[in-house]
């Protein structure tokens, strides 16, 4: 496998990993039912998988993978700042 396809099939699944810490945080810890979140449902939830996303960019070496982590970040962020109004913080 060439360096290319190794930094592409690394940068995929770090970001399918930020994809289900932000789907579990949405559904569990940092879901309004359950209260307002702590530090470390923040940090696991949603810090996390922000910073997983931007080292997913920085490691890929596609241009076009690089695009869709942007997207993808992007959207991440824009969950995290949604869910943090929601529970009354920001």
């Amino acid at each position: 496998m060439s360096p290319k396809a190794k930094s592409v099939a690394i940068a995929i699944g770090l970001a399918s990993l930020s994809g289900v810490l932000v789907g579990y945080g949405q559904l569990g810890p940092l879901s309004p039912s359950e209260g307002r979140p702590s530090l470390a449902a923040w940090a696991i939830c949603a810090v996390l998988p922000l910073l997983l996303t931007l080292v997913a960019t920085v490691i890929s070496k596609d241009w076009i993978v690089r695009l869709a982590l942007l997207v993808e970040f992007t959207w991440f962020l824009r969950i995290t700042f949604d869910t943090l109004r929601l529970s009354r913080i920001v």
